[in-house]
Protein backbone atom coordinates (compact mmCIF):
# COMPACT_ATOMS: atom_id res chain seq x y z
CA UNK A 1 0.00 0.00 0.00
CA UNK A 2 1.02 3.25 -0.75
CA UNK A 3 1.99 5.65 2.04
CA UNK A 4 0.45 8.92 0.84
CA UNK A 5 -2.64 6.51 0.84
CA UNK A 6 -2.29 4.66 4.83
CA UNK A 7 -1.32 8.29 5.87
CA UNK A 8 -4.48 10.20 4.24
CA UNK A 9 -6.38 6.94 5.71
CA UNK A 10 -5.18 7.34 8.79
CA UNK A 11 -5.83 11.55 8.95
CA UNK A 12 -9.37 10.48 7.91
CA UNK A 13 -10.09 7.68 10.50
CA UNK A 14 -8.90 10.08 13.61
CA UNK A 15 -10.87 12.91 11.84
CA UNK A 16 -14.04 11.23 11.86
CA UNK A 17 -13.75 10.35 15.57
CA UNK A 18 -13.62 14.42 15.85
CA UNK A 19 -16.65 15.10 13.54
CA UNK A 20 -18.62 12.17 15.42
CA UNK A 21 -18.02 14.40 18.82
CA UNK A 22 -19.09 17.59 17.22
CA UNK A 23 -22.66 15.92 15.86
CA UNK A 24 -23.18 14.27 19.54
CA UNK A 25 -22.42 18.13 20.78
CA UNK A 26 -24.64 19.70 17.78
CA UNK A 27 -27.80 17.33 18.65
CA UNK A 28 -27.24 18.74 22.92
CA UNK A 29 -27.43 22.19 22.05
CA UNK A 30 -31.58 22.53 21.20
CA UNK A 31 -32.74 18.86 23.24
CA UNK A 32 -35.54 20.14 26.27
CA UNK A 33 -37.23 18.30 28.47
CA UNK A 34 -40.57 18.23 29.89
CA UNK A 35 -44.07 19.41 28.42
CA UNK A 36 -46.58 21.91 27.21
CA UNK A 37 -45.30 25.39 28.23
CA UNK A 38 -43.05 24.31 30.84
CA UNK A 39 -39.97 23.00 28.41
CA UNK A 40 -36.59 23.88 28.93
CA UNK A 41 -32.91 23.00 27.53
CA UNK A 42 -31.44 19.95 29.13
CA UNK A 43 -27.82 21.26 28.92
CA UNK A 44 -27.32 24.91 29.87
CA UNK A 45 -24.99 27.18 27.99
CA UNK A 46 -22.34 26.74 29.57
CA UNK A 47 -22.62 23.16 30.39
CA UNK A 48 -22.20 22.80 26.65
CA UNK A 49 -19.59 25.14 25.79
CA UNK A 50 -17.67 22.96 28.80
CA UNK A 51 -18.48 19.55 28.04
CA UNK A 52 -16.77 16.64 27.80
CA UNK A 53 -17.58 16.47 23.97
CA UNK A 54 -14.72 19.81 23.74
CA UNK A 55 -11.91 17.76 26.03
CA UNK A 56 -12.41 14.36 23.65
CA UNK A 57 -11.86 17.21 20.43
CA UNK A 58 -9.19 18.73 22.32
CA UNK A 59 -7.44 15.56 23.10
CA UNK A 60 -8.08 14.02 19.37
CA UNK A 61 -7.23 16.67 17.55
CA UNK A 62 -3.92 17.44 19.75
CA UNK A 63 -2.86 13.68 19.01
CA UNK A 64 -3.46 13.93 14.90
CA UNK A 65 -1.30 16.83 15.21
CA UNK A 66 1.38 15.18 17.29
CA UNK A 67 1.29 12.70 14.86
CA UNK A 68 1.38 15.02 11.73
CA UNK A 69 4.23 17.22 13.42
CA UNK A 70 6.32 13.84 14.42
CA UNK A 71 6.21 12.64 10.74
CA UNK A 72 7.00 16.04 9.10
CA UNK A 73 9.90 15.77 11.31
CA UNK A 74 11.06 12.88 10.20
CA UNK A 75 10.21 13.76 6.68
CA UNK A 76 7.65 10.89 6.01
CA UNK A 77 4.84 13.33 5.39
CA UNK A 78 3.47 13.43 2.23
CA UNK A 79 2.17 16.05 0.30
CA UNK A 80 -1.32 14.31 0.28
CA UNK A 81 -1.37 13.72 3.85
CA UNK A 82 -0.48 17.02 4.48
CA UNK A 83 -3.34 18.50 2.37
CA UNK A 84 -5.74 16.29 4.01
CA UNK A 85 -4.22 17.16 7.59
CA UNK A 86 -5.03 20.76 6.95
CA UNK A 87 -8.22 20.57 5.49
CA UNK A 88 -10.10 18.53 8.06
CA UNK A 89 -7.88 20.67 10.78
CA UNK A 90 -9.88 23.61 9.28
CA UNK A 91 -13.05 21.72 9.00
CA UNK A 92 -12.69 21.41 12.91
CA UNK A 93 -12.21 24.95 13.64
CA UNK A 94 -14.80 26.07 11.01
CA UNK A 95 -17.29 23.54 13.13
CA UNK A 96 -16.83 24.47 16.39
CA UNK A 97 -16.52 28.08 15.66
CA UNK A 98 -20.19 27.51 14.58
CA UNK A 99 -21.17 25.19 16.80
CA UNK A 100 -20.13 27.58 19.89
CA UNK A 101 -21.93 30.20 17.46
CA UNK A 102 -25.16 28.16 17.85
CA UNK A 103 -24.71 28.11 21.49
CA UNK A 104 -24.69 31.38 22.18
CA UNK A 105 -27.46 31.99 19.96
CA UNK A 106 -29.63 29.75 21.70
CA UNK A 107 -32.61 31.31 22.20
CA UNK A 108 -34.17 30.43 25.96
CA UNK A 109 -37.83 28.70 26.11
CA UNK A 110 -40.78 30.21 27.39
CA UNK A 111 -40.89 28.83 30.69
CA UNK A 112 -37.01 29.75 31.04
CA UNK A 113 -37.35 33.15 30.32
CA UNK A 114 -40.45 33.24 32.56
CA UNK A 115 -38.92 31.94 35.38
CA UNK A 116 -36.00 34.39 34.66
CA UNK A 117 -38.18 37.22 34.83
CA UNK A 118 -39.70 36.12 37.59
CA UNK A 119 -36.65 35.37 39.50
CA UNK A 120 -35.37 39.02 39.05
CA UNK A 121 -38.78 40.27 40.20
CA UNK A 122 -37.97 38.28 43.35
CA UNK A 123 -34.93 39.34 44.32
CA UNK A 124 -35.85 42.61 43.93
CA UNK A 125 -38.75 42.24 46.34
CA UNK A 126 -36.39 41.18 48.67
CA UNK A 127 -33.74 43.50 48.40
CA UNK A 128 -36.24 46.16 49.23
CA UNK A 129 -37.33 44.24 52.19
CA UNK A 130 -36.62 45.13 55.96
CA UNK A 131 -34.76 42.35 57.38
CA UNK A 132 -37.93 41.32 59.63
CA UNK A 133 -39.75 40.33 56.47
CA UNK A 134 -36.97 38.71 54.66
CA UNK A 135 -36.52 35.81 56.94
CA UNK A 136 -40.57 35.62 57.28
CA UNK A 137 -40.02 35.26 53.10
CA UNK A 138 -37.08 33.01 53.58
CA UNK A 139 -39.65 30.53 56.29
CA UNK A 140 -42.80 30.78 53.82
CA UNK A 141 -39.94 29.86 51.20
CA UNK A 142 -38.67 26.52 52.78
CA UNK A 143 -42.62 26.05 53.75
CA UNK A 144 -43.28 25.65 49.80
CA UNK A 145 -40.35 23.74 49.32
CA UNK A 146 -41.16 21.08 51.95
CA UNK A 147 -44.75 21.01 50.31
CA UNK A 148 -43.40 19.89 47.15
CA UNK A 149 -42.98 22.73 44.85
CA UNK A 150 -39.09 21.98 44.49
CA UNK A 151 -39.01 22.00 40.86
CA UNK A 152 -40.24 25.61 40.47
CA UNK A 153 -37.16 26.85 42.67
CA UNK A 154 -34.61 25.03 40.81
CA UNK A 155 -32.32 26.96 38.31
CA UNK A 156 -33.01 27.50 34.97
CA UNK A 157 -30.06 26.69 32.75
CA UNK A 158 -29.27 30.04 31.38
CA UNK A 159 -28.93 31.45 34.71
CA UNK A 160 -25.77 31.16 36.43
CA UNK A 161 -25.61 29.60 40.01
CA UNK A 162 -25.42 33.50 41.43
CA UNK A 163 -28.85 34.60 40.03
CA UNK A 164 -31.21 32.06 42.07
CA UNK A 165 -30.39 33.84 45.53
CA UNK A 166 -33.97 33.36 46.40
Amino acid sequence: MDIAFEQTLAFEKKFNRVFREIRELESKIYKKGGFWIFKTHVYSKEALKNSEHHVKIDSITNKIGSDALSWNRFGQLTQQARAVYEIKDDEVKYELERLNSLIESREPTWWEEFKSELNKFVVEIVRNMPPLAKGFLGGVLQTLKFLGLPGFFKPSPQLSPFDNDV
